[in-house]
């Protein structure tokens, strides 16, 4: 894991670093105005013409990262929602970078909010995501390396992030 082809996102590469994050804020922006419009103009194959996600006030019950989830909205899914975005889950899990044991995900799991804030959504139960705030350390071979993150073992949305995160801000709507 430890190579040459780290990218270390601290130092030298600050400025490259923060175009991406505007780029990667742009695409979830872009990604979210055709997922919310299409969800609210589609219906699913029985024919319901329902919403295909909610969003649902979160309060923290004394458990994970203080601040982590401060504020934000659970996004729920309907299961014809889930299959038409194709979304997909991993766990945050370990590697050994340069002697450490250190968790990752994969990069695909990562958002960036318009302020460059690193998050993921994390599955709280069946068909439901609640977004999580990161750091990420650095980019090595398709993982984001953290620093801060939810718990070793957490589910996180590997494909399809963007997307609730367009449902979850809304965006397009107004």
């Amino acid at each position: 894991m430890d190579t040459p082809a780290d990218q270390n996102v601290t130092g030298g590469d600050e400025r490259r670093w923060g175009v991406w994050v505007v780029v990667g804020a742009a695409l979830a922006a872009v990604i979210g105005v055709s997922v919310v419009t299409a969800a609210n103009q589609s219906s699913d194959s029985t024919g319901d013409s329902a919403k295909p996600f909610s969003l649902e006030p979160y309060t923290e019950n004394g458990s994970g990262v203080a601040g982590a989830t401060a504020g934000l909205s659970r996004v729920v899914l309907t299961e014809p929602a889930v299959k038409r975005l194709g979304l997909e889950t991993a766990p945050v899990r370990t590697v050994s970078v340069g002697g450490q044991t250190r968790p990752v995900v994969p990069f695909s799991a990562v958002v960036y909010d318009p302020k460059g804030v690193a998050w993921v959504y994390k599955a709280t139960e069946p068909l439901s995501y609640l977004r999580h705030k990161l750091t990420v350390d650095r980019v090595a071979g398709g993982l984001a390396v953290l620093s801060s993150g939810p718990p070793v073992g957490t589910q996180v949305v590997a494909i399809g992030a963007a997307e609730l995160f367009g449902a979850e801000i809304e965006f397009g709507k107004g």
